[in-house]
C-alpha cells in the first residue's frame, strides 16, 4: 500500500491517495495522527522486507539456498521429470547419483521414465543425493 498526503498547517487534517496514482487511487481523507500510523506501518513493512532480503542473500552466499535456473523451471513446465532434470544440472550421470544415494542405477532409470514411481525412501535418498529436498523431486 502507498499512501501519499500531507497535513495541512493546523495539523487537524490532510488530503492525499492510497494506492497506486496512476491507476486506482482512492483519494482520502485522514487525521493527521493517523496519517503517521499509517507512516510507521510503511516503514516497519519495508523494514521487514529489507531484513527478509539480507537474510535470503546471506543464505544463497553461504550456500545454504541456491536460486532455480530458468532452464529448471522450462523443463518441468514441458513435463520432463525432476529426477533427470535435477541429476543433469549437478552433472552426475545415473550411475554415479546411484552411488551416491545407495540405490539402483535400473531404479533411477526406470524412475526418470516413468516405468516405476520409487518409494518415499528412494526419494529421499535421491534427494540427498543432489542436495534438494525429496519433495523438489517428486
Amino acid at each position: 500500500m502507498t499512501v501519499q498526503a500531507k497535513c495541512d498547517e493546523k495539523g487537524s487534517g490532510i488530503k492525499g491517495w492510497i494506492g497506486c496514482p496512476a491507476r486506482d487511487a482512492i483519494k482520502v481523507r485522514f487525521h493527521c495522527a493517523t496519517l503517521q500510523k499509517v507512516k510507521v506501518m510503511e516503514d516497519a513493512e519495508m523494514f521487514a522486507d529489507v531484513k527478509a532480503y539480507d537474510v535470503a542473500k546471506g543464505r544463497l552466499e553461504d550456500g545454504e539456498d541456491e536460486l532455480i535456473p530458468l532452464e529448471i523451471t522450462e523443463r518441468r513446465l514441458r513435463g520432463e521429470p525432476a529426477l533427470r532434470i535435477w541429476r543433469e544440472h549437478r552433472k552426475l550421470t545415473q550411475e554415479r547419483l546411484a552411488k551416491k544415494a545407495k540405490v539402483s542405477r535400473a531404479l533411477i532409470a526406470a524412475i526418470e521414465t516413468k516405468r516405476k514411481a520409487g518409494s518415499v525412501g528412494t526419494w529421499k535418498k535421491l534427494g540427498a543425493a543432489l542436495d534438494l529436498s525429496w519433495e523438489q523431486l517428486a
